[in-house]
């Protein structure tokens, strides 16, 4: 476990616990499943991705968070992107806004509205 104050490693969270956790975060890493790309969406959270080689490329190119491929100089990399996002809260700020116009969230009215009309 670190030393550092304000950081913890967890290698588990439950579902209250991975809702605080982005409710506190500034900026996430996370794989570009879109479980996790839709929920970091709907948050309006800023994010980086680094998609699992063969799999999530195609989601990752889909939203606006910058992707870091686990090739080359990775590690740097990440935590170059990761340093440079969090000194220009502007840019987390945006990121995360044009992720959430991207998969826009509401109570379901729009859908259902649809759904009438075709019906109706």
């Amino acid at each position: 476990k670190s030393e550092r104050r304000g950081y913890e490693v967890r290698e588990f969270l439950d579902e209250k616990e991975m809702l605080l956790a982005l409710s506190a975060a500034d900026l996430v890493v996370s794989r570009a499943g879109m479980g996790s790309i839709s929920e970091l969406a709907c948050l309006s959270k800023a994010a980086i991705l680094v998609p699992i080689p063969g799999g999530q490329e195609k989601n990752a190119a889909t939203m606006p968070y910058p992707v870091i491929e686990q090739t080359g100089d990775f590690a740097a990399h990440l935590v170059n992107s990761v340093v440079g996002l969090l000194r220009d809260q502007v840019a987390c700020a945006r990121i995360g806004e044009q992720a959430h116009a991207i998969l826009p969230t509401d109570d379901g009215s729009a859908l259902a509205k649809r759904w009438l009309g075709l019906v109706g």
